[in-house]
């Protein structure tokens, strides 16, 4: 989800290509599907494990949209609301119909850094998207604010989904990361996981 969301600086000022970011997904064992990935999501494939990885980027203030980036993060903490989120939540449903489609044997993890890391934990809250996912990895999420981003949905979910989604989720946040510091008050759900800031490491 980090390389993703570096992937999408303007030309200029990209660290690497599609082909590039590929090659990297491969020493994984995945691969992009560009067929299945959209601007703001991005699907990659593992042949070996039957395993499609669906990535929501984060903010990226110098992408094309960078300004509508900043715009999304404002308006989640002032309202915990966005219509970007709810597109990201729509063709994350599309996506794994597509998936279920295509490959229905296969399994299907969800995640992303930084805004990618609230708008995948967001979708999840999707009676759809929790019953078709089998995990949610996210990093250096936000999730906190002014007004709770995940309560309405949460407050639609019966107490079998909501043990599923506390059991399919885990939240990664390096220590000192400020976008993430809500975690350190309360968690919406699933496990939280802090790691130590290594020496070069950023946000």
């Amino acid at each position: 989800g980090y390389l993703y969301t570096d992937y999408f600086l303007n030309r200029d000022n990209r660290k690497y290509n599609i082909d590039e970011l590929n090659d990297m997904s491969l020493s994984w064992g995945y691969e992009i599907d560009k067929k299945l990935s959209v601007y703001d999501i991005m699907v990659f494939f593992n042949k070996e494990k039957n395993n499609y990885y669906i990535v929501h980027r984060g903010t990226q203030p110098l992408s094309r949209t960078g300004v509508a980036d900043i715009l999304t993060d404002a308006k989640l903490f002032l309202t915990g609301k966005s219509q970007r989120m709810e597109n990201r939540l729509e063709e994350t449903e599309d996506i794994i119909k597509l998936i279920k489609r295509k490959n229905p044997s296969s399994t299907i993890s969800l995640g992303g850094h930084s805004l990618g890391g609230t708008t995948s934990a967001y979708a999840m809250t999707s009676p759809y998207v929790l019953n078709n996912i089998n995990e949610l990895v996210t990093l250096n999420g936000f999730y906190g604010g002014i007004v709770n981003i995940f309560q309405n949905n949460m407050n639609d979910l019966n107490d079998e989904e909501i043990m599923k989604l506390n059991e399919k989720t885990t939240h990664h946040r390096m220590q000192g990361d400020i976008v993430s510091s809500e975690y350190l008050r309360s968690v919406p759900f699933g496990e939280l996981l802090t790691y130590q800031l290594k020496e070069g490491m950023r946000h």
